[in-house]
C-alpha cells in the first residue's frame, strides 16, 4: 500500500478506499458517525480525508454514494442451515471478515434503496 505522507492508518486505508475504489468515505467513532449528517458528508476527495487525523475510524457510505452495495453477514452457520453456499458467493465477489467474525460482501449497487 502506497503511503500518503505518513498519514494515520485509517485516513491512509480512507484515502485508498476513495482512490482506488471510488469509495465515499466517512470519519466514524467506533460503529457511529461523528455527526449527524452521517453519509451525507460523504467524500472522496484527498484534500478533505488527509484532515480527518482525529477520526477514530472511518466507514464507506455503501448504495449511491460509493456505487456499492454491501450484503452485511453476521451468521455464517444459518446460511449453510439454509443450504445457502457461503464459498460461491465469496468467491464471486470482493469479500471482508468482520472483528466479530462475520463477512461484507460487496456487489455493484442495484440502484435499490439501502
Amino acid at each position: 500500500m502506497r503511503q500518503f505522507h505518513d498519514q494515520p492508518p485509517n485516513v491512509e486505508a480512507a484515502l485508498q478506499y476513495a482512490g482506488r475504489r471510488g469509495w465515499a468515505v466517512v470519519p466514524m467513532h467506533e460503529k457511529r458517525f461523528y455527526t449527524r449528517d452521517g453519509v451525507r458528508i460523504a467524500t472522496r476527495d484527498p484534500n478533505i480525508i488527509k484532515q480527518w487525523g482525529w477520526a477514530e475510524n472511518v466507514g464507506m457510505a455503501c448504495g449511491e454514494p460509493s456505487r456499492t452495495d454491501v450484503f452485511d453477514i453476521d451468521d455464517a452457520e444459518a446460511f449453510a442451515a439454509a443450504g445457502i453456499n457461503l464459498d460461491t458467493l465469496v468467491s464471486s465477489t470482493l469479500a471482508a471478515t468482520t472483528p466479530s467474525g462475520g463477512l461484507h460482501l460487496f456487489f455493484e449497487f442495484a440502484g435499490l434503496r439501502s
